[in-house]
């Protein structure tokens, strides 16, 4: 029995199982994670033809980018329409040159041909075959450059006023374009009518008018027409007179005539022996007093 209890347990000497202890990053964790913000509502955005989600927080920097963006494919459209009138004009600037030139020396070659036009042909080739020959080869090929040169002035005078025409064409068309957006109803009939109003109002010839091709000029016109119209009509309501609102005039109401007591003139039998009936008790009444 003794070996039975020479090392017995004591309740304080009993090992407690060990518990798992948490990893502090896992608290960490746990506990920042309910203090996340949350999530932002997504919205969808186009780009180029594709659609995409982003956070809502950046809709703002987005449009401020788009706007960049639409304002520099602005600029840059403007700069190559300015290049491109640029490189326009400086082609035409070196056309004209070049036709000027060939002017002058359309017209040089004019004054050498007048030179050989003072030669006496049938003197010199006497006196000198030779010389005669000579001087007659050159005036042929000076009078065949002279003619080809005017031909090839001519052509390209030609060809100078019909690009002329067809670019005054297509202005014109576009400027009606931004008419008919600008201007309400836009017709020929407003055009027609504000020609005759420019005629008018401020002396301009219907040739200098109808010549027109900037459609700002158009436009300005159009609203000065339109407002002079308004002027005319608020000087017109103005100096016309107020009429005073009628007065409405007061009825009266007929006087309702008094009862005849003329038992002659009463034909109504009840209503005869009424009055009859209170003229003899008013009798009555005064024979008592």
């Amino acid at each position: 029995m003794e070996d039975d209890v020479t090392n017995p347990v004591m309740d304080n000497d009993v090992v407690q199982p060990e518990v798992a202890a948490t990893p502090e990053a896992e608290i960490e964790t746990d506990a920042g994670e309910e203090n996340l913000d949350p999530v932002d509502e997504d919205i969808e955005v186009e780009r180029e033809g594709k659609k995409y989600r982003v956070p809502k927080a950046l809709e703002k920097e987005l449009m401020l980018n788009a706007d960049y963006t639409r304002k520099t494919q602005t600029l840059a459209d403007d700069r190559r329409a300015f290049e491109a009138q640029q490189a326009q004009f400086k082609q035409h600037t070196e056309a004209q040159h070049a036709f000027i030139q060939d002017v002058a020396k359309l017209h040089a070659m004019q004054d050498q041909l007048a030179q050989f036009e003072k030669i006496d042909w049938n003197t010199l080739e006497q006196s000198n075959p030779q010389e005669a020959n000579r001087l007659w080869r050159q005036r042929t090929l000076l009078k065949d450059q002279f003619e080809q040169t005017g031909r090839d002035l001519s052509q390209r005078q030609q060809q100078r006023q019909l690009d002329e025409q067809q670019e005054t064409a297509k202005r014109i068309e576009q400027g009606r374009a931004k008419l008919a957006e600008r201007i309400p109803n836009w017709s020929e009939d407003t055009a027609a009518k504000l020609v005759d109003y420019g005629a008018k109002e401020f002396g301009f010839t219907r040739d200098e008018l109808s010549g027109i091709v900037d459609p700002r000029a158009v436009e300005t016109l159009y609203w000065a027409k339109f407002g002079k119209e308004q002027y005319t009509k608020q000087r017109t309501a103005a100096s016309k007179p107020q009429q005073p609102e009628p007065v409405p005039v007061p009825t009266v109401a007929a006087k309702r005539p008094a009862p005849t007591t003329n038992l002659y003139a009463i034909t109504d039998p009840d209503k005869w022996a009424e009055v009859r009936n209170k003229q003899e008790a008013a009798k009555r009444n005064a024979n008592r007093r």
